[in-house]
């Protein structure tokens, strides 16, 4: 049976990466409680011999921001974001009302992309690097040893 590239990467490994990922995320100023961070989670694809991270599907909101006058926000979404981080506006009390003024103003004006995609490559991907170059110098460095052991001796030229 074939294992895929998360059975053979060790949890602590996963769980670094995820670390990374969360760490940028925060620094960009992404909630640390936000679902965003809650989802990210590391797959892989063992007939590619890749490894993916998967957030949640406004990701791409954040990165890329929304344009003006392009595609409102769902009510039902402002609203269940209103409620979660306890938002309330003095003025406007009705929280559909408020939903629907921010639907607005984001449709207006738009929202500012923060571009943090980039950093989170960069520091997987000198992560990852090092992690690989550390295991393979072991592996070659006991591959070298069992190579120059002969019945429990290291063989040398002496």
């Amino acid at each position: 049976m074939e294992k895929n590239l998360i059975t053979l990467i060790s949890r602590e490994f996963k769980e670094t990466i995820e670390t990374i990922v969360a760490q940028i995320l925060i620094k960009s100023k992404v909630p640390a409680n936000s679902d965003l961070i809650k989802t990210i989670e590391l797959k892989d694809n063992s007939r590619t011999y890749s490894l993916y991270i998967w957030v949640n599907s406004y990701y791409e909101h954040l990165i890329n921001g929304r344009k003006v006058g392009v595609k409102k926000v769902p009510i039902h979404a402002l609203v269940r974001w209103l409620k979660k981080y306890n938002i309330k506006s003095n003025r406007i009390k009705d929280i559909n009302q408020l939903a629907f003024a921010i639907q607005k103003a984001i449709f207006k004006n738009g929202i500012r992309g923060r571009n943090f995609i980039s950093k989170v490559n960069d520091s997987v991907t000198d992560f990852v690097e090092l992690k690989v170059s550390e295991e393979f110098e072991t592996l070659v460095a006991d591959s070298m040893v069992k190579a120059l052991t002969f019945n429990g001796k290291f063989i040398s030229s002496d």
